[in-house]
């Protein structure tokens, strides 16, 4: 399967049900330090337009994933835990460290550091171990368009 991505816009071709509290399932798995979950698109912005779009976001995860560097229990119930560290722990010490990119506001001329890395890290080598537990393939679902759903409650201009 191809996956195709607009930069900016979160745009693929399918996206994956989100597996927390806040949508409807029972995954206990907590965002403590070196848990690995799923990212998300977050809608809650629009959500005063249409509160279902909260949904379409805890819905929208596909190919991206994170790795707590520290406890974090704002995430518990509403981003999909799915996994753990459980060697290596250090390289993900060393990733916090990195330098990243400043930012200047064009308006103001204030500087504020980004997340984003000067030299962002390559995974060269990456085992997942199941323990003996066959998956298989996520249930899918095709993408929910923001840029449409925008368009469509505001101007009312439908695609």
């Amino acid at each position: 399967m191809e996956i195709q991505q607009e930069i900016g816009t979160g745009t693929t071709e399918y996206s994956i049900n989100g597996e927390f509290s806040a949508n409807g399932y029972d995954n206990t798995l907590k965002f403590e330090r070196g848990t690995v979950g799923l990212a998300r698109l977050d809608y809650t912005y629009y959500s005063s337009i249409d509160p279902s779009i909260t949904e379409e976001g805890y819905n929208s995860g596909y190919a991206q994933f994170f790795i707590m560097a520290q406890d974090e229990t704002a995430f518990d119930g509403y981003y999909t835990a799915f996994g753990k560290v459980i060697e290596g722990i250090e390289i993900v010490d060393e990733i916090t460290k990195l330098e990243t990119e400043v930012e200047t506001d064009e308006e103001t001329g204030e500087t504020s550091e980004t997340t984003k890395p000067v030299n962002p890290p390559v995974i060269s080598n990456i085992t997942v171990e199941t323990f003996g537990v066959e998956y298989g393939e996520p249930e899918t679902h095709e993408t929910f368009d923001i840029n449409s759903f925008i368009m469509e409650k505001l101007y009312g201009i439908s695609y």
